[in-house]
């Protein structure tokens, strides 16, 4: 036997290989092939490729949440240390600063403390661990914090 060409064949469920056989004179008398169903090698190797494009969204999106958090938490920790400074100066004795200084520094400790949650709940959620309820709010009084939050923000953004 010489084997002088060979097909192959390839389509999207199989791969095929095709040759003629020649007698001893050289002529050809017939076609020997093999042929083998790769569909679930290709299905498998769609499924790993969109597993993997999946994986790596997420990652992304991990990392941007990790970014702004970083972000978030730099920005009440600045708040509580500043107020905190500020009430060790000579302004101990205006009970209206004062007032402010400690109102400011709870409302950002509960604000990262918040933060801190949202962290840790984000690690609960990836552990499928995580459980909503839901509880009463004020509207106003929420409206009001984050008011007062983006006030802050402006004021730390307009500092040199």
């Amino acid at each position: 036997m010489v084997f002088t060409t060979v097909f192959q064949y390839l389509s999207s469920s199989s791969s095929a290989i095709k040759f003629p056989l020649f007698d001893s004179d050289g002529k050809p008398y017939g076609v020997c092939g093999m042929a083998t169903d790769i569909s679930t090698t290709i299905a498998a190797k769609d499924a790993l490729e969109k597993a993997k494009e999946a994986a790596e969204l997420a990652n992304q999106a991990k990392s941007d949440f990790l970014a702004h958090m970083s972000h978030e938490i730099r920005t009440p920790r600045s708040a509580i240390l500043g107020f905190s400074k500020m009430l060790h100066g000579s302004h101990l004795k205006d009970p209206e600063f004062l007032q402010t200084c400690i109102s400011t520094i709870q409302r950002n400790g509960k604000h990262l403390q918040e933060i801190v949650s949202d962290i840790l709940d984000l690690s609960k959620i990836e552990a499928g661990q995580l459980e909503l309820r839901q509880v009463p709010i004020r509207l106003s009084d929420e409206l009001n914090a984050a008011r007062s939050f983006v006030e802050e923000r402006i004021v730390e953004s307009n500092k040199p």
